[in-house]
């Protein structure tokens, strides 16, 4: 067997290993939308699409390419054991290869992993670079530049998520919490800016000494323990997170882009996913309690209070995701009351039955869609 076969097959069962456990992984998002798979694929194309017109303003561009940026690094964060055969680290380290070897297999095996978010931008970035070969060659440089640069800044920025999503640790500030506060002053800033000072903060973010968040004191007893269960499957608290991100932006780029009729559809539609992606996080934090269930029946407290605790403690949870939704300012007060309803309905349908709760919310929204 060859290098880049051994690289190949750790690849291709690590990924058969994460295809059989997603599910698992991603309770209350993709166990929940089978259907959306194809539609998540999708996403990066349409993205894509808004990135490479010129026309577009600068907030839907920053929006489409802050999607397009998440999807990518967490598509390949997921991947990232198989890709740089990590299971395998002491044998790998050991193979009599030159290092620039091992670097074009790795790079040519990303590409294989994530070709849609790697090739797409770059074979669009061609296409429009050929089909604009005229004006290249007739018209200002500057010109050039304008039809070019968004796509152009794409192709790099994707090149730099995927490389500090296999390297180094998550973005926080960069993917996160900088577009998050400079959300409303997106429409404000030319383009070019955006994307040399988005570079920097990505690239800088890594030289800042990593730190960690010690537990809440208010905390205690069962809360703690169910933060605490969450600390230790951070990636499936991430990936919520990240799902809820992804939706957000997606109902920002497309209720800006329709009429006010459909607008306010979509932002029915979207609340419906968003209230079942939220109150699912009950669903996760019983499946804890009952995976903890002999520990926690050797406590002195009830059945009945351990479900209390979770519904609570799930509430918590879904306070700074709310804040979240209200800080982008998407939904009119129809939308949050039509969400927050839904919330709570999806709560009760857990309590009620956890395998077919997702027919309480539907039902709620038919008879709400019905009567209103």
């Amino acid at each position: 067997m060859q290098y880049w076969q051994f690289r190949l097959t750790v690849y291709q069962r690590h990924l058969e290993a994460w295809l059989n456990t997603i599910k698992q992984a991603a309770a209350g998002v993709v166990y929940l939308f089978p259907m959306a798979m194809p539609a998540l694929l999708m996403l990066p194309l349409l993205a894509l699409g808004v990135m490479a017109d010129s026309a577009t303003s600068t907030q839907q561009y920053c929006l489409a390419l802050w999607g397009f940026l998440l999807l990518t690094h967490s598509w390949v964060i997921l991947q990232k054991d198989g890709i740089l055969a990590t299971p395998y680290e002491h044998y790998h380290n050991g193979l009599p290869l030159s290092t620039a070897q091992r670097k074009v297999t790795t790079a040519l095996l990303t590409v294989y992993a994530s070709h849609v978010f790697v090739a797409g931008p770059i074979l669009l970035f061609l296409i429009m670079a050929i089909g604009n070969v005229n004006l290249l060659l007739t018209e200002p440089i500057s010109m050039s530049l304008h039809q070019l640069f968004p796509i152009a800044a794409a192709c790099l920025l994707t090149v730099q998520v995927i490389r500090l999503a296999l390297f180094s640790r998550y973005p926080i500030i960069g993917l996160i919490l900088g577009p998050l506060m400079t959300l409303p002053l997106l429409g404000e800033v030319a383009k070019p800016l955006v994307i040399i000072v988005w570079s920097g903060v990505l690239f800088a973010e890594q030289k800042i000494p990593a730190f960690r968040l010690g537990l809440p004191l208010l905390l205690k007893g069962l809360l703690r323990f169910f933060l605490q269960a969450d600390i230790a499957q951070a990636n499936k608290v991430m990936l919520r997170f990240i799902s809820l991100l992804i939706l957000l932006i997606c109902a920002q780029v497309f209720m800006q882009a329709v009429n006010l009729d459909a607008a306010i559809a979509a932002g029915y539609l979207f609340s419906f996913i968003m209230a079942v992606l939220l109150g699912s996080k009950l669903l996760d934090t019983l499946q804890v309690k009952a995976q903890h269930q002999f520990y926690l029946d050797s406590l002195p407290v009830t059945r009945t209070t351990q479900s209390t605790m979770a519904v609570i403690y799930s509430t918590i949870y879904c306070i700074p995701l709310l804040a979240l939704i209200l800080w982008f300012d998407s939904f009119n007060l129809s939308h949050w009351l039509f969400l927050l309803a839904l919330l709570v309905v999806t709560k009760v349908g857990i309590l009620l039955s956890q395998k077919y709760f997702l027919i309480f919310p539907c039902c709620a929204a038919i008879v709400a869609w019905w009567v209103f």
